[in-house]
């Protein structure tokens, strides 16, 4: 369940920039970043019980490990849809924009660094994720708009999945423990995390603000994001080592689908009120 919530946040933040701020809308696309997500997600957790079967035993990855031709399956499935959509991909986005992404996540995913993957050294996880998430869901929706429409709500997405990360690093101190990786959770503690977590949803809804106030974004999909901060922060502060699984893969993971949901809202209930 958890990687049909995933594609579908990556493909409603995708969305959601793309409507409210390039005005415009490609399905095409739309299906390959959640195609795109699914394959990577299925092959990273395929790939982390091969390189780790010592978590094998841990509930989620158990579930994980007991389905594993399903995972395998899901992400050549979603592979070959991709290949299929390359060339219209190449056309809307260039190859340096589609593959910088693309590259990072591979670098993630695969022990090509010696017998370890990007995600396996010190601390750099969660800006790995960041990094690819604000590439997919901010630069390729904006491919070809100006630098002065891109930097305010690039910087907003990255600091806002950064925040959304910390409480996965609080979920998983024990699988980072067995894995031996430091993590800024197992640095700063838990309440510091989320206090860091708060701060960066703060500075992300000033960047927000700001991209208001310079008409980079319209009020409706401002007050989308800045619903979408405080619901997060409300979350971020609830989690801890004893919520179920579905809080986080259901509850955190799906708060990427909010910007979409709340901009349509929004939307509909400004057309309405008088003018």
């Amino acid at each position: 369940m958890s990687q049909i919530i995933v594609s579908c946040g990556a493909a409603a933040l995708y969305t959601s920039t793309q409507l409210a701020v390039a005005h415009s809308a490609d399905l095409r696309m739309t299906a390959a970043v959640a195609a795109a997500t699914w394959m990577m997600y299925c092959a990273h957790r395929w790939i982390g019980l091969r390189l780790h079967p010592e978590i094998k035993d841990i509930p989620r990855f158990h579930y994980v490990a007991s389905r594993s031709v399903l995972f395998l399956s899901g992400a050549i499935l979603c592979g070959l849809y991709l290949l299929v959509s390359t060339p219209h991909m190449i056309r809307t986005l260039g190859w340096p924009s589609l593959l910088g992404p693309v590259m990072i996540s591979a670098l993630y995913s695969l022990p090509v660094i010696g017998s370890r993957r990007l995600r396996d050294l010190p601390y750099i996880k969660i800006f790995v994720i960041a990094a690819i998430w604000t590439w997919i869901t901010v630069l390729w929706p904006l491919a070809g708009q100006s630098f002065a429409h891109v930097w305010s709500l690039a910087a907003a997405c990255c600091l806002f999945i950064i925040a959304i990360t910390i409480p996965f690093d609080i979920r998983d101190q024990l699988v980072d423990q067995l894995s031996k990786l430091p993590t800024l959770v197992t640095v700063l503690g838990p309440e510091s995390a989320k206090r860091l977590a708060a701060g960066l949803l703060l500075i992300a809804g000033a960047l927000i603000l700001y991209s208001y106030t310079r008409e980079i974004v319209s009020l409706d999909y401002a007050l989308a994001l800045l619903i979408t901060y405080v619901i997060s922060w409300r979350l971020i502060v609830a989690a801890d080592q004893t919520r179920p699984e579905r809080y986080y893969s259901g509850h955190i993971d799906g708060v990427m689908t909010i910007p979409l949901i709340a901009y349509f809202l929004i939307s509909a209930l400004l057309d309405m009120l008088p003018m």
